[in-house]
């Protein structure tokens, strides 16, 4: 019974070379399904039966040295084992306090953008609006065309720059959502309108396409609609003129999905990477990357949702916001 019992245990052990093997992948710290991981850990499971019964039970997203932690029965007493539970357990550790280090510098970052726009709109806020005003007034009594649109460009400025100091401070304190049981095609159909109005200025169509009929939903539709908005404007800032912005909703698995696809010049790997920092210095021509997209970001982070943002293939962007049908339901 004994010499049964050691024979099964053995069978889960992990060879020698396995464990060599699992070393620099734990050493890497990528999660086991990232695309050169999940291929490396293929080549070593075609060389180990063990390691390859192991190695299917583990979730998506999870690293390899978190695994062998929290499933260790391959672990054995030979050095080589040992050493890769020890790096395991160290490599593991360092993952925490990363995450820790990375919670705590946004929180201070957060803070310091919190008093920085805090500052900022006292001072500024009271000339921008004085701008605006006025020169409302100048257009409204302006007869020559040329300088009343010059006088319109100057208020949408000035407009502008009191939103960004607003988006500031949403950042930095978001507010708290309000849920409200919204009609999903009423809300897209009144949202849709506002985009056409901001495109026709710019010689540009929107082509909507809405799947959801009658359907209800419970989320923040102000937020949402901000969030939305900021993606649809860089979508128009863009384009190429006498092109179209598409904009799709529908809903998968209880969650519902809005895409905004550009005509744009797409955006370089460094901007996909970064598109979604606060004041990304990387622009390129004809595309904002200020606040908006964080902004946008963060609505859907609080709705228990996503924000990607991909290179069509071809020719532009595609933005996809997805969040819960039912807010607080994730």
């Amino acid at each position: 019974m004994i010499e049964r019992k050691l024979r099964t245990l053995n069978t889960k052990r992990f060879s020698e070379s396995t464990c060599d093997a699992l070393l620099s992948l734990v050493l890497r710290g990528c999660p086991a399904d990232q695309c050169g991981v999940q291929f490396s850990l293929d080549q070593i499971a075609s060389q180990d039966g063990v390691f390859a019964q192991w190695i299917g039970g583990i979730p998506s997203g999870v690293r390899v040295a978190e695994w062998l932690v929290r499933d260790p029965v391959w672990r054995d007493a030979t050095h080589t084992a040992e050493r890769l539970w020890q790096t395991a357990n160290v490599a593991l550790r360092l993952h925490v306090l990363e995450q820790r280090f990375a919670q705590e510098l946004a929180d201070q970052k957060r803070e310091a953008i919190y008093h920085f726009a805090y500052g900022l709109s006292h001072e500024l806020n009271n000339p921008l609006a004085n701008i605006a005003t006025r020169a409302g007034v100048l257009a409204h009594r302006e007869p020559v065309v040329d300088r009343r649109q010059m006088l319109e460009t100057i208020i949408d400025n000035a407009m502008r720059g009191s939103e960004m100091l607003g988006d500031l401070m949403l950042l930095a304190r978001p507010p708290k959502l309000s849920s409200q049981s919204t009609r999903l095609t009423e809300w897209f159909e009144a949202f849709v309108a506002r985009c056409t109005d901001c495109a026709t200025k710019r010689n540009l169509s929107i082509d909507s396409k809405c799947d959801l009929q009658s359907l209800t939903a419970s989320f923040d539709p102000v937020a949402i609609t901000e969030a939305v908005w900021c993606l649809v404007r860089n979508a128009i800032e863009a384009s190429r003129e006498n092109d179209s912005v598409q904009i799709c909703f529908d809903e998968l698995d209880g969650f519902l999905r809005l895409s905004i696809c550009d005509s744009g010049p797409g955006l370089s790997a460094e901007a996909l990477q970064s598109c979604f920092d606060p004041y990304y210095s990387g622009r390129e021509a004809g595309r904002g990357l200020g606040l908006g997209l964080s902004k946008a970001q963060l609505i859907a982070t609080m709705h228990g949702g996503t924000l990607k943002i991909n290179n069509r293939s071809g020719v532009g962007c595609e933005a996809i916001l997805t969040w819960p049908r039912e807010l607080g339901v994730a």
